[in-house]
């Protein structure tokens, strides 16, 4: 029995070293001693493992793929943290909620609102019922990540385990390699513009805005700008208006003073 080396690289491939020939083996006379022999009676036997943390060759097609796929995963994680970041700033003022400034602030607006056809007492309210809204959805935040978080993982997996070598005929009768990948579900986790997770951030920005959240330092998402679009809507009711926001229960109306007169 002849006993082999086998190398297991980064990008799949394997390559196998002859360490211990035997005297039942034949060998073409281009193969060279070091390679495993062509034909053994007594069999083959691998008696040594190695995992080598790089390719099998600079230009290895296999290792393209891969890191294409990297890139992939990378962009997802890349969003992710885009997110995270906009929810942790959100996250970071709720503690300046119970300060004299924030307080005095969101007093100073209800109070001008008041003479505008709004119940402060309301107001205020609706303001507190929002904030506990808004931690709930914190930790939504975090239970919708760490689905996605799975998710990315096996998406990552499943495009790892589809790469595979393809032999191509040209139309001039040349065969060729080629490796091909499946990554589709990887780019719908890029999707910045959709999904549970994006959708669970602008819910959060929302209820900020609602809860006044700017007297606390919170800024509106610059880098997006159709949610800014969507919370300067909803956010009309702190100029007066009504624009179907939750606060708009708050709205009671004009009080109208008419003369009579004989």
């Amino acid at each position: 029995m002849c006993n082999l080396e086998q190398t297991t690289f980064m990008c799949g491939h394997m390559h196998l070293i002859l360490l211990d020939s035997c005297d039942n083996t034949f060998r073409r006379n281009s193969t060279p001693d070091t390679s495993p022999p062509d034909f053994c009676r007594s069999g083959t036997h691998i008696v040594q493992h190695i995992i080598a943390q790089v390719a099998c060759k600079a230009d290895c097609r296999r290792k393209e793929a891969q890191d294409t796929i990297e890139r992939r995963y990378a962009l997802a994680k890349e969003r992710q943290d885009e997110l995270s970041a906009r929810v942790q700033k959100v996250s970071m003022r709720l503690t300046s909620t119970k300060t004299d400034d924030f307080l005095a602030a969101k007093r100073g607006l209800f109070a001008g609102l008041a003479k505008e056809g709004w119940d402060a007492e309301k107001l205020a309210a609706l303001c507190d019922t929002t904030l506990n809204v808004l931690r709930d959805l914190l930790h939504e935040f975090a239970v919708t990540k760490a689905h996605e978080d799975e998710e990315l993982a096996a998406a990552l997996a499943a495009a790892k385990a589809s790469v595979k070598e393809v032999h191509a005929a040209m139309p001039d009768g040349t065969k060729v390699e080629l490796v091909a990948f499946d990554v589709r579900e990887l780019e719908k986790l890029c999707d910045a513009d959709g999904g549970p997770l994006y959708g669970c951030v602008c819910e959060i920005e929302r209820r900020a805005s609602e809860a006044c959240l700017e007297f606390a330092g919170w800024e509106v998402p610059k880098e997006d700008q159709a949610q800014c679009e969507v919370l300067s809507e909803l956010g009309a009711w702190k100029k007066g208006s009504l624009r179907g926001s939750g606060m708009d229960d708050a709205w009671v109306g004009k009080t109208v003073k008419i003369m009579y007169t004989e």
